[in-house]
């Protein structure tokens, strides 16, 4: 499947320095080592603010001097805080991103898109991802913690751009304490999440699954639920609650459905709006019990969960793959077959609620490995 690289951008303030003791702003300037030695007055100070204004910072950040002092008593000829050496660091990689790595695009459009501090640092001095924040305080102090962190900076940042707060990135690292067996964390990280995006069925859903494996079987039907009544298509909810409740409970003597294994799968692109997809042929690992309809599957970076009938048909409930602090939404369906598959997958990029910036659609063909499938209704 597609790989995206995103360019990682400028980390900090000025690369210059303004000698500006006794006097602000000064008539001349020293210590210039990135910027133009004959920068004039007026672009240097709006230069300074640019660098203010794209990480959230003060001039003491990079220059040395107590917080709040007149800028006439700052050094900023100094070179001893280690954000001042690092910026001028950022700014030379900034202009070798711009003046060479962008220059050697293909058929660039115009007008170029050029990298500035801003395009990664959004308001933030240290332009960590939301995920990653996340990920971190969970490890170091816990739930609690997390909770409290996340609201905090929901609370300062929302409607900044600092951060995606779409209820993708909670989701995602739910999905990761989930898998790795720490289900109360999953169930308070989806828990928070429904209670900023109280209109996704996808939670609700989420959340069945976690109780589910959790062994709480009144919870996960009650979730399931709840998913349904926000969404009456989620086919996971349905095919949960079908299987919990005991409905469409098959003859002992049916052939049972059996679809597990794993796939060499060729991939084939049919469409694409996103300059320059790459594919390639990978295994897809497909998970599922004899008899029942619940599916996984895994192919790449993709893993999702969904249904499959007895004649071989399979739906897969949207996943989502973030890949350099880019999200892509995917959808499959397709039939399994006695020796194989074949599936439509559609992939758009694009943050939840934002307008999708391109898609590309591929067809998978998967042949199987070892024993054949099992398909009841194909074999009346």
């Amino acid at each position: 499947m597609r790989t995206l690289v995103m360019l990682v951008l400028c980390l900090s303030a000025p690369g210059s320095a303004i000698l500006a003791q006794g006097k602000f702003p000064p008539d001349s300037f020293t210590n210039l080592k990135v910027l133009p030695k004959n920068i004039d007055q007026r672009t240097l100070i709006s230069t300074m603010r640019g660098f203010a204004l794209a990480l959230g910072v003060r001039c003491t950040y990079c220059h040395v001097g107590p917080e709040g002092a007149p800028l006439d008593s700052l050094n900023f000829a100094s070179d001893d805080k280690r954000t001042k050496r690092t910026a001028r660091v950022m700014l030379d990689m900034v202009s070798h991103i711009n003046e060479e790595h962008l220059a050697d695009v293909p058929d660039r459009p115009v007008p170029h898109v050029v990298v500035r501090c801003a395009t990664c640092h959004r308001g933030l001095a240290r332009p960590r991802l939301l995920d990653d924040e996340l990920a971190l305080m969970l490890a170091d102090s816990g739930l609690a913690a997390l909770v409290q962190r996340y609201r905090a900076l929901r609370e300062r940042y929302y409607g900044s751009g600092a951060y995606d707060f779409g209820e993708i990135v909670l989701n995602d690292l739910a999905r990761v304490e989930q898998r790795a067996g720490r289900t109360d964390n999953a169930i308070g990280l989806l828990s928070l999440n429904a209670e900023f995006n109280p209109r996704s069925a996808f939670i609700p859903a989420a959340l069945g699954e976690a109780y589910l494996q959790k062994g709480d079987t009144a919870r996960a039907i009650a979730s399931y639920r709840a998913a349904l009544a926000k969404d009456s298509t989620q086919g996971l909810a349905h095919t949960r609650i079908n299987e919990l409740t005991g409905r469409h409970l098959r003859r002992p003597s049916s052939p049972l459905l059996s679809v597990a294994g794993t796939y060499a799968t060729a991939v084939t692109l049919v469409a694409d709006s996103c300059t320059g997809t790459m594919i390639r042929d990978n295994p897809t690992l497909v998970e599922q019990q004899p008899g029942d309809t619940i599916v996984r599957l895994t192919h790449a970076a993709i893993a999702a969960s969904g249904s499959v009938h007895n004649d071989g048909r399979f739906q897969m409930a949207p996943a989502v793959m973030r890949i350099s602090g880019v999200s892509y939404h995917v959808d499959i369906n397709g039939r399994f077959e006695e020796r194989g598959f074949a599936a439509t997958v559609h992939v758009a990029a694009g943050d939840l609620g934002q307008p999708t910036r391109c898609g590309y659609t591929v067809r998978w063909i998967g042949n199987k490995r070892g024993a054949p499938n099992v398909i009841p209704e194909a074999q009346r």
